[in-house]
C-alpha cells in the first residue's frame, strides 16, 4: 500500500482501514459482511511502498499500523 497520498500516484487508504483489514483475517473482526472460514492469528507485518513517504507524511504507517500489529494475537 502507498504510505501517503503522495506516494505511487494513488491507491492510498488510511492506516485505520489497514488495521481493520489486518483484524479480519487475524481475528475475524472488522470484516464488514464478509466472515472468514478460519482466522490466522500471528500476522506480524504490513508492507508499504516506501518508508521515506511514510516519514514525509508524519509516520502514520509506522506509528498506527506498527502499534496495532504489536497488540494483535
Amino acid at each position: 500500500m502507498p504510505a501517503s497520498t503522495g506516494a505511487a500516484g494513488g491507491g492510498y487508504v488510511s492506516a485505520g482501514t489497514v488495521t481493520d483489514a489486518l483484524d479480519c483475517p487475524a481475528a475475524g473482526t472488522d470484516c464488514g459482511s464478509y466472515r472468514p472460514d478460519t482466522t490466522w492469528p500471528g500476522i506480524d507485518g504490513a508492507m508499504t511502498w516506501s518508508t521515506d513517504w511514510d516519514a514525509k507524511a508524519g509516520n502514520p504507517v509506522a506509528a498506527t499500523i506498527g502499534a496495532h500489529l504489536r497488540t494483535m494475537p
